[in-house]
């Protein structure tokens, strides 16, 4: 008998429990492994993708339950949320929710196990995708690139920079990528992106000089993070307060730009809030090109919006075109 896998995603040992005694008897569906929280999760399910995953409905309303959704959709594992009888009792359960990130189901703990094992078992037995080829690396451009490019994003940004990257090949410009996330979850978004891309992604490192092909990740960071005004810029760590809301800051690393402008082109993408709009504004003041997503594309218009309502923003994309307008701005 075939076994479909299972983990269960939860920060309370009394879900499991309860997941282990509703699905003891069923023979087909197997319980692999539990993650208490989203990064134990993410590292699972990378390193032995399992067929199903079971997560508290609290985990879902985490920002970075966007990285763990789009891992879903890279490798075809399905993922019912449910409501937890702890989270249930203590106030903490997100309602529910049938938008595009909450899974084919979502069940409830407190509902009884015939009805939990059918559930499981629909989703187990639902045709999978067929496999599909690896995707195409993008090659090289033959494109000769005059300025660098800087991409800040938030809320609904994964998805987006794998779509911009997407159109980056081996020696598209030096490229550094500013996303709001929680500490610990850069590595795994590099790994994410780097798939997507045919460049080469890698997490930001200090002291390390921007080069062609090459596209650095600043995530999780508990500092801000600068362009050095050098003739050769790299990037470095500058330690200071939030700004804008945030570090590191979409803001700061734009305005660390401003000696060299003329050498940029910069984006901001979907995101909540204002953070990169006044950076924008100061780099295109100085000379630089600047984009941001526009409205209809964008999870979240709050950064993007803000970009274009101050003037920060030469012009606005829809993200299908902004890997390819960033690269033929950077020709400019």
């Amino acid at each position: 008998m075939s076994h479909k896998t299972i983990i269960v995603a939860t920060p309370y040992s009394s879900d499991l429990d309860r997941w282990q005694q509703v699905l003891s008897d069923t023979g087909d569906l197997r319980i692999v492994a539990h993650a208490p929280g989203l990064m134990e999760l993410f590292n699972k399910v990378e390193h032995g993708p399992p067929n199903i995953v079971l997560v508290a409905a609290e985990l879902c309303t985490a920002d970075e339950f966007e990285l763990i959704v789009t891992l879903f959709d890279a490798l075809d594992v399905r993922w019912i949320k449910f409501t937890s009888l702890e989270g249930s009792a203590s106030g903490l359960n997100a309602p529910a929710n049938r938008s595009n990130t909450s899974g084919l189901f979502h069940a409830s703990l407190s509902d009884n196990p015939s009805a939990l094992v059918g559930q499981v078992r629909s989703l187990a037995n639902a045709q999978q995708r067929a496999e599909r080829p690896a995707p195409q690396k993008m090659g090289r451009t033959g494109r000769r690139f005059k300025r660098m490019v800087l991409i800040g994003a938030s809320t609904g940004g994964v998805d987006a920079l794998k779509t911009v990257l997407s159109q980056f090949g081996p020696d598209c410009p030096p490229t550094v990528v500013l996303q709001h996330t929680s500490p610990g979850f850069g590595a795994g978004l590099c790994r994410v992106l780097d798939r997507a891309s045919g460049a080469h992604v890698r997490l930001y490192e200090p002291d390390v000089a921007l080069q062609s092909g090459t596209i650095f990740v600043v995530a999780g960071l508990p500092e801000h993070v600068v362009l050095t005004a050098d003739k050769r810029p790299h990037l470095q760590s500058s330690p200071a307060g939030l700004i804008s809301g945030h570090r590191p800051s979409i803001d700061k690393l734009f305005s660390s730009s401003l000696p060299f402008a003329s050498r940029i082109v910069a984006c901001v993408l979907t995101g909540m809030g204002a953070d990169g709009a006044k950076g924008l504004l100061d780099l295109r003041e100085a000379g630089a090109r600047t984009l941001s997503q526009d409205r209809e594309t964008s999870v979240v218009y709050g950064m993007p919006g803000a970009a274009w309502s101050n003037g920060g923003s030469m012009r606005q994309v829809p993200l299908h075109e902004m890997g390819d307008s960033l690269l033929k701005e950077a020709t400019l």
